[in-house]
């Protein structure tokens, strides 16, 4: 049954992936990308990462596409726009790009993993290893990116209040 799971988020995660990169429409392109990243929190799910799973849903699904979304919508973008002029050169460029990253792959993955087993450690994704995580090896990088959220808010008030006009 794993298994079974297991093929059936991996194709759908590789299947709309080639879509992303097929299809004429920026909008037909991006649903496809939504339908790949919630394959692969399908596959986060396999591997007992649940909150992985989650946050990539939330976060990559929902409001990183929802965001690409409204960007393309508001560019307007029409499929005749999109590169018709040099459409022959860019599936070349793509074509031998996509040969050299194979090439480098395989090249350097068994160096990089030499006879080791695809195993999972255990509690891998797990909310517990992530603040463990956090909270004792990663502390300064996560307290500084708090603070740089927290300018980042600060920054966005002021800026905002700026064009407030009090009220009369």
């Amino acid at each position: 049954m794993e298994f079974l799971l297991f093929v059936i988020f991996a194709l759908g995660a590789i299947i709309p992936g080639f879509l992303v990169i097929t299809q004429r429409n920026p909008i037909h392109s991006a649903i496809a990308l939504i339908f790949s990243l919630l394959s692969v929190a399908g596959l986060f799910a396999l591997l007992t990462a649940s909150f992985i799973a989650i946050i990539q849903v939330l976060i990559y699904a929902g409001a990183i596409m929802v965001l690409m979304l409204f960007v393309i919508m508001m560019l307007n973008l029409k499929e005749e726009d999109l590169f018709q002029e040099r459409k022959d050169l860019i599936w070349l460029l793509g074509i031998l790009l996509s040969v050299l990253v194979f090439y480098e792959l395989v090249k350097t993955l068994p160096e990089a993993y030499p006879n080791r087993p695809g195993l999972v450690m255990t509690g891998f994704g797990s909310l517990t290893e992530i603040g463990k995580l956090l909270f004792a090896e990663y502390l300064l990088p996560f307290e500084l990116i708090s603070i740089l959220l927290l300018i980042a808010i600060i920054g966005t008030v002021i800026l905002s209040k700026r064009h407030l006009k009090p009220y009369e």
